[in-house]
């Protein structure tokens, strides 16, 4: 049997409106090899269980801290664009926002061990039990997985990796970088 680990993110007011109930479920209704990791935005979760450990995330990912103290002040970093005459804002491009998702994903996928590692958004929740197997059957012999939907972004509210995958460090230090750098900002040609 494979060792799971399911890893999500919230700050206190996420934690209080649907974080908990998140961690919870999983505890509930996840198979037995299924662990869930946890990083807390600057508190410490109430609800405790054997199968959960709380990291508090901005003492475990500095680079997000330097990330948000970098680019947080500019107002297109948080997602306001220029469009049709007039600046408005539009939460796909709030890289700071989502900041939190790619650090988090980037130091659990380098820091913990087992077999697969799947991100979770913290408004999911189990309402049944998970089949044994279910979360290594999604992954098949992939490096990751997702959740595709036609003519529309990539749904990235359940995202697995391999974490034996030869190339999953290089990919995670990769993922951070783009943040890190960046490069997340860069909208230019290349040529």
């Amino acid at each position: 049997m494979k060792e799971i680990t399911l890893v999500t993110t919230f700050h206190r007011e996420g934690y209080e409106t649907y974080g908990e109930r998140m961690v919870s479920s999983f505890c509930e209704h996840a198979p037995a090899n299924v662990k869930i990791v946890a990083y807390a935005e600057e508190f410490t979760p109430a609800f405790q269980h054997e199968r959960v450990e709380y990291r508090d995330l901005h003492k475990e990912c500095v680079p997000l801290v330097k990330f948000k103290q970098k680019f947080g002040r500019f107002s297109e970093s948080r997602g306001n664009i220029f469009n049709e005459g007039k600046w408005i804002y539009a939460y796909q491009y709030d890289a700071v926002r989502f900041s939190n998702k790619v650090y988090t994903v980037a130091h659990a996928g380098k820091s913990l061990t087992g077999d697969l590692m799947f991100w979770v958004d913290a408004d999911v929740i189990a309402t049944q039990a998970i089949p044994e197997g279910f979360l290594e059957g999604v992954m098949k012999d992939a490096y990751t997985c997702f959740l595709g939907r036609e003519n529309m972004y990539t749904e990235c509210g359940f995202v697995g990796y391999d974490l034996t995958h030869p190339q999953h460090i290089s990919f995670m230090q990769a993922f951070e970088n783009i943040f890190s750098s960046g490069d997340i900002f860069f909208t230019g040609s290349m040529a």
